[in-house]
C-alpha cells in the first residue's frame, strides 16, 4: 500500500537528484558542498556493572545546497554516526523519524522559493524560534533526542512553512506527521531511575494522524525584536500512563497529549548587552497547566586583557508557575521541559591571544531542588579543527533531577572538524 510519507520523502529526494542532472543546474557556483565530522569520546570515572565505562561516537554530516535559479534553493543534510553501545542503528526508512537513532538519517531536506516578500519551504526541517537558551517556551515545533541528555539534539520534522514579511513578518507551519523524541534506551546511563517493579515500555509509534500547527509574528520595533508565537499539537516531551500487569508488576507507557502553548518573546541590545526573555502558558490535555518564563543577559568584550583577546557571558535564569496540577501518576516522572524550573544557567568563554586556545565553562544550579551539572573545558582550534577536552560534573540529592545521574560525572574529549 502506498505510503504518503514515504511518497513525500522520495518526491523530494527526486527533486534533488533531478537538479544534480546535467543541465539541471547552471554554473557550479549553484551548487555547495560543506559540512563537519564530529568524534566524541567519554569516560566515566564511576564504575558500575551494568554499565559500560567508555563510550566513543563518530558522526559524519555532509550538507549540500543547490540554487538552480535566483528564487529557488534545495537543501539537504544527512548524518552518518557509528557508535561503540550501538545507539545509532539501521538506516532510515521513512520520513518520519523512529524512536531511536539512525545509523544513516536525514537530518533536513527541504525545498525552499520565494518571491518579493512572500518565502515557502517543504521538507524535513529543524526551525529555531528561541531567543533564550535551552529552554525556549517559544519553541515547540521539533521532537529531541536525549539519547545522552547532556549532548541532546533536534530532531527534523516533515513540515510546510509559509513566511510573508522580512523584519515584521506572519509565520504558518504545518508538520503533518508527529514525530516522538528520542528517549534513553535501557542499559544506557540516562535510563531513568523507577519505583520497584515498573518498567518503562518503548515509544508508541510516531504514525499520529493529527499533525502539529504552529503560528508566529514579529516585529522590530526602536530596537526591540518582539515575536508572538502560538502552537497547537503533541508536545515534544512524552508524558505517562501507568497500566498494571499483575499485582505486583506495572508498565510505564511514555504518551504523547496534546496541547496549547502561547508564548511572547523579547530581545533589545542596551548598552552592549544583549537581553531576551520569553514566557509561555502551557495548557496540557490530561497534564499540568502552567507558565514557563525565561529571562537572560549576554554580552561579549574585547581587547579585555589584551588587544586581540575576548570573553563572552551569558546568564538566564528559568521558572514556572503551576496553574492546574495534574500529574495522573502517584509518583513524579520526567518532563524534559521543566527539568531547569527556579534554575540558572551559565554559559562563559574566554579567547586567549591569536594562538587558538580558549577556556570555556558552562553549568546550571536549581535552587529549589539543589542540584547542578557543570562543565568545565579547554579549546584549541587550528585551522577548522577545534579540539575540546574537558569534564561533566553532575551532583545534588538522589531524587533530583541531576544528583539522580551523579554516577555519570564524566571525562570527555571532542574534536569538530569544518569542510
Amino acid at each position: 500500500m502506498f505510503n504518503p510519507k514515504n511518497g513525500f520523502y522520495f518526491l523530494l529526494w527526486f527533486t534533488f537528484c533531478f537538479l544534480l542532472l546535467p543541465g539541471g543546474v547552471s554554473g557550479d557556483d549553484n551548487i555547495a558542498f560543506d559540512g563537519e565530522i564530529n568524534v566524541l569520546g567519554l569516560a566515566y570515572p564511576e564504575k558500575e556493572i551494568t554499565k559500560h565505562d567508555e563510550y566513543f561516537e563518530i558522526l559524519f554530516v555532509p550538507e549540500f545546497t543547490i540554487t538552480p535559479s535566483d528564487n529557488i534553493l534545495v537543501k539537504t543534510r544527512l548524518e552518518v554516526r557509528m557508535d561503540t553501545e550501538n545507539f545509532a542503528h539501521g538506516y532510515i526508512d521513512d520520513l518520519v523519524d523512529a524512536e531511536h537513532r539512525w545509523a544513516v538519517n536525514v537530518k533536513d531536506l527541504y525545498v525552499e522559493t520565494w518571491k518579493s516578500f512572500f518565502t515557502i519551504k517543504v521538507g524535513k526541517q529543524i526551525f529555531d524560534w528561541s531567543v533564550t537558551d535551552t529552554i525556549s517556551p517559544c519553541d515547540n515545533l521539533n521532537a529531541r533526542d536525549w539519547t545522552d541528555i547532556v549532548e541532546f539534539e533536534k530532531v527534523g520534522i516533515p513540515a510546510i512553512n509559509l513566511r510573508c514579511g522580512f523584519d515584521t513578518y506572519i509565520e504558518a507551519v504545518y508538520a503533518p506527521w508527529f514525530t516522538v523524541s528520542k528517549l534513553p534506551d535501557s542499559g544506557n546511563r540516562w535510563y531513568p531511575t523507577l519505583p520497584e517493579g515498573v518498567v518503562l515500555k518503548e515509544q508508541p509509534d510516531a504514525d499520529k494522524h493529527q499533525g502539529n500547527v504552529a503560528f508566529r509574528a514579529g516585529i522590530m520595533m526602536s530596537n526591540f525584536d518582539v515575536t508572538a508565537t502560538f502552537f497547537h499539537g503533541y508536545g515534544f516531551s512524552p508524558s505517562f500512563q501507568l497500566d498494571m500487569i499483575s499485582t505486583a508488576e506495572f508498565v510505564l507507557v511514555p504518551t504523547y497529549r496534546i496541547e496549547d502553548v502561547y508564548a511572547v518573546s523579547i530581545a533589545h541590545e542596551f548598552f552592549e548587552c544583549n537581553f531576551r526573555g520569553e514566557v509561555g502558558y502551557f495548557d496540557q490535555e490530561k497534564n499540568d497547566d502552567f507558565f514557563q518564563y525565561v529571562i537572560g543577559i549576554d554580552r561579549e568584550w574585547n581587547a579585555l586583557f589584551s588587544e586581540i583577546d575576548s570573553f563572552y557571558f551569558l546568564i538566564q535564569y528559568m521558572d514556572e508557575t503551576v496553574t492546574n496540577h495534574n500529574n495522573p501518576l502517584p509518583f513524579e516522572t520526567i518532563d524534559f521541559r521543566r527539568i531547569l524550573s527556579d534554575s540558572i544557567a551559565w554559559k562563559s568563554k574566554y579567547c586567549f591571544e591569536n594562538d587558538g586556545w580558549a577556556i570555556q565553562l558552562e553549568g546550571t544550579y536549581n535552587f529549589s531542588e539543589y542540584d547542578s551539572y557543570v562543565e568545565p573545558a579547554v579549546l584549541f582550534t587550528y585551522g577548522n579543527l577545534t579540539t575540546k577536552v574537558g569534564v561533566g560534573v553532575l551532583s545534588g540529592p538522589k531524587d533530583s533531577f541531576w544528583g539522580a545521574y551523579d554516577d555519570n560525572d564524566r571525562f570527555f574529549l571532542k574534536f569538530n572538524w569544518q569542510y
